[in-house]
């Protein structure tokens, strides 16, 4: 781990569910250099939780996985946030077809127009509000 990954699992070790972390960091080093190497990192994360009994879902596990990855792979972090996503919404959360701008302009209220435009890294929204407004000949 580098000085910056360093620091972020002593944060994450902080909070009362992780205070097992470093101690199963030393314990299964051979799982967590594993995971810290594997290319699909998210798919390999060691378990250090002990819950004392406590039945934890499937969702908490699965958050407590991305602040792993958050803290010790964020290159992995948009793939684990994929499959929180997944897990908590539902897969068909990750499909949602691209919004009919036209269509929630048209059906908003005249004096007001209220939409939230979502875009992945390297993609800017704003071509498509301009290329609305040029067609309707707004400014």
């Amino acid at each position: 781990l580098n000085t910056k990954q360093l620091s972020r699992v002593a944060q994450l070790a902080a909070l009362p569910n992780f205070t097992s972390l470093a101690e199963h960091m030393s314990s299964a080093s051979a799982a967590w250099k594993s995971f810290l190497k594997h290319p699909l990192a998210e798919c390999c994360i060691p378990n250090p939780w002990k819950d004392n009994g406590h039945e934890v879902s499937d969702e908490v596990l699965c958050w407590r996985s991305l602040l792993i990855v958050n803290a010790s792979r964020p290159d992995r972090l948009l793939a684990a946030s994929r499959t929180f996503i997944a897990k908590v919404l539902g897969e068909e959360a990750l499909h949602l077809p691209d919004p009919d701008l036209a269509t929630i302009v048209d059906s908003s209220p005249a004096w007001r127009y209220t939409f939230l435009l979502a875009s992945g890294a390297g993609f800017d929204t704003s071509g498509r509000v301009d290329a609305l407004a040029a067609a309707r000949g707004a400014k």
